[in-house]
């Protein structure tokens, strides 16, 4: 009963306790819940009082339930790779099912049935209006054997310490060693998804950053693109060698890597567009930057193609997007920049300043 009523009234404040904290903080939490109730129904209060300390103990062990129903799709989906999380799913959930069961069978056999000495009587009456037999409540007539009654009284606190025993060695080891994450998640796609969303971020405000850089230094966006290139090589072969485990796997340096990666590499797009329509004016910007996105298109297709290859799976990947850095690294060594359209802004610049001096002295 103590369950149902208070899953009611905290399910909802413990989902939000178990997305915002993890699930470490909430499997602490149920199990301090859990342990507080089997503490209470151990506590030696005599018969005629354990019903106080029975209902006391079970209401703790209902706050512990709503972790039961809700922590087994939130462990699967933290522990276990997309296609194992129905079945870890399912076996969390009847596991519990489980239990329910095993305690049916648990506790008949380690508390013994008590029975009275006398007999259990009834009688039968006669309605003298509807003339029909009713028959009275059952009574017992005999007593029980303080002796039996002691012994019965004895098991169940046997019952209730070992699993107070059970829970506590639990307990005691959740709060040894129970991460909310595995060290290298089996799935990635929670982790993938934040590593993506860093490095672009990072790269919208490398991109802004940047920009001005390449902006104040003026005709040197070649020497911007270098700065940003050769550490970014450094950086993406640390990442490979902490994703291959080379080096030992850490997750905060996987973030930290793909953080300065996206900064680096990421922030160079503008100035790319910027160098190559520097570099072809007088041809219009639009032309330029068209076929610049048609041939990054092409190129990204070309990428995607690989896929289609059959059992090539995906190690390659990262090699090739090194191979492609690499290689735009040596050609923008030999690259020889042109700012034309800058030079001739600077002419007309020029230009207008003559006429306003000259407008001036006449």
């Amino acid at each position: 009963m103590w369950s149902g009523i208070i899953s009611a009234f905290v399910c909802i404040p413990f989902a939000g306790i178990m997305d915002k904290f993890g699930i470490r903080a909430m499997f602490l939490l149920a199990e301090t819940f859990a342990l507080i109730g089997v503490l209470v129904r151990c506590l030696p209060v005599g018969v005629e009082n354990l019903k106080w300390t029975a209902n006391i103990g079970q209401f703790f062990i209902g706050l512990a339930g709503p972790f039961l129903v809700q922590g087994p799709s939130l462990v699967s989906s933290a522990w276990f790779p997309p296609h194992q999380r129905t079945t870890a799913t399912a076996i969390s959930s009847i596991a519990m099912e489980l239990g329910m069961a095993a305690s049916f069978i648990i506790g008949p056999l380690m508390v013994s049935d008590i029975k009275s000495n006398g007999p259990i009587n009834g009688t039968l009456v006669q309605n003298e209006t509807t003339f029909a037999d009713v028959k009275q409540p059952l009574q017992v007539s005999g007593t029980i054997d303080p002796i039996i009654e002691q012994r019965s009284i004895d098991e169940i606190y046997q019952l209730l310490y070992i699993e107070c025993d059970v829970l506590v060695f639990l307990y005691i080891i959740a709060w040894l060693y129970f991460p909310s994450k595995p060290p290298t998640p089996p799935s990635m796609s929670d982790t993938v998804a934040w590593i993506a969303f860093v490095t672009y971020i990072s790269g919208v405000i490398g991109g802004l950053m940047t920009a001005r850089w390449a902006d104040y230094l003026g005709g040197r966006m070649r020497l911007v693109l270098l700065a940003l290139t050769l550490p970014a090589i450094g950086i993406f072969v640390g990442f490979l060698l902490l994703v291959n485990q080379v080096i030992p796997f850490n997750l905060p340096a996987i973030y930290v890597t793909a953080l300065t990666y996206g900064f680096l590499l990421n922030s160079t797009r503008p100035i790319y567009l910027e160098m190559i329509c520097e570099g072809v004016y007088p041809v219009a910007e639009g032309i330029t930057v068209g076929l610049l996105n048609w041939m990054n298109n092409c190129i990204g297709l070309t990428f995607l193609s690989g896929m289609l290859i059959p059992d090539i799976g995906v190690y390659w990947m990262n090699f090739a997007v090194l191979f492609s850095i690499i290689v735009t690294f040596f050609i923008l060594v030999l690259f020889k920049e042109h700012s034309k359209r800058l030079a001739v802004d600077g002419q007309i610049q020029n230009d207008y300043e003559l006429l306003v001096k000259a407008g001036v002295n006449s």
